[in-house]
C-alpha cells in the first residue's frame, strides 16, 4: 500500500533522519486526527508513517536509529497498529487484518536486535497476534444476519 505521492517519497526517503522527522510529524497529526475521530484523515498520516518505517527498517543500517527514542522496528509496530486501529474504526475489517499482517511479516524478517530494545515489543506483537487470531475465528465462523447474533458474537 503507498500513502505518499511520488514527490513526498522521493523528499521524505533521502535520508534516515529526514525520514524520522517525519514520521513523527506525521504520527503526532495521525494523532490528533485519531483522537477526533477523524478515522480517515488519521488513516492516511499513520499510512504515510507506516511507509516511512517499513522504508527505514528494509533499508536503514540498524544503528541508524541509535540517537532517536524508537528504533525502527517499534516505528514500523506503532505506525502499523495505529493505521490498523483506523481501519478498525471505519469497519473495513480485511484493511485491518491486512495492516496486521504486513508489520508482522516485515518484523519476522527483521533483525533480532531490534526486539531486544524495548520491553513492549512482546506485548504490541500479542496484541496484534489476537486481533489477526480473532479475524480468522470470524471468517470462518457462519455468516448470520440477524442483529442480536451479531450483539452476541463481538461481546464473547
Amino acid at each position: 500500500m503507498r500513502f505518499m505521492c511520488n514527490t513526498h517519497r522521493q523528499q521524505v526517503l533521502s535520508e534516515p533522519n529526514h525520514a524520522i522527522r517525519f514520521w513523527e510529524q506525521w504520527m503526532e497529526q495521525g494523532q490528533r486526527h485519531f483522537h477526533q475521530c477523524n478515522w480517515i484523515d488519521a488513516s492516511h498520516f499513520f499510512g504515510c508513517s507506516f511507509e516511512i518505517s517499513e522504508w527505514l527498517i528494509q533499508t536503514s543500517n540498524i544503528t541508524d536509529h541509535r540517537n532517536t527514542p524508537l528504533n525502527y522496528a517499534e516505528r514500523v509496530m506503532l505506525s502499523g497498529h495505529s493505521l490498523a486501529e483506523c481501519y478498525k474504526q471505519l469497519d473495513e475489517k480485511q484493511l485491518e487484518l491486512d495492516m496486521l499482517i504486513q508489520v508482522h511479516n516485515l518484523l519476522t524478517y527483521t533483525d533480532k536486535h531490534f526486539f531486544k530494545t524495548h520491553w513492549l515489543m512482546d506485548s504490541y506483537l500479542a496484541k496484534s497476534l489476537t486481533s489477526i487470531r480473532q479475524h480468522i475465528k470470524q471468517k470462518n465462523k457462519p455468516k448470520d444476519h440477524g442483529k442480536w447474533n451479531r450483539f452476541f458474537q463481538s461481546t464473547a
